[in-house]
């Protein structure tokens, strides 16, 4: 699905493989791909869609090989998807603590 372009399959797919198999079966670089995919193949924010999303969203957030950095970015993107179904964005909040400058940014961000 991913060489298809077709993003809000492929996350379904991988929600439903992390649900249905071993955690350690799945590819950490293939969840990120499909979130990070553009919006070729539109995200409707139906319930099950937020609920693919944030399966992969709470995977990736247990990983210890992937960078804050990467996760945050996620986290930042769906984050109106995490507040609905209050997921808390835990590296984004991390990050947000631990870098000022980061943090700064952020707030000038929202005053424009």
């Amino acid at each position: 699905m991913i060489e298809m372009n077709r993003k809000g399959e492929a996350i379904r797919c991988l929600s439903q493989l992390i649900k249905i198999s071993e955690k350690d079966s799945i590819n950490n670089s293939l969840c990120i791909q499909a979130l990070q995919m553009p919006e070729n193949d539109k995200l409707d924010n139906s319930s099950s869609e937020e609920y693919d999303v944030t399966t992969l969203i709470k995977y990736l957030q247990k990983q210890q090989d992937i960078p804050l950095n990467t996760i945050c970015q996620l986290e930042l993107y769906y984050l109106p998807m995490l507040k609905n179904v209050i997921i808390p964005p835990i590296c984004f909040e991390t990050r947000l603590a631990n870098d000022p400058c980061f943090s700064v940014r952020r707030y000038n961000l929202c005053l424009k």
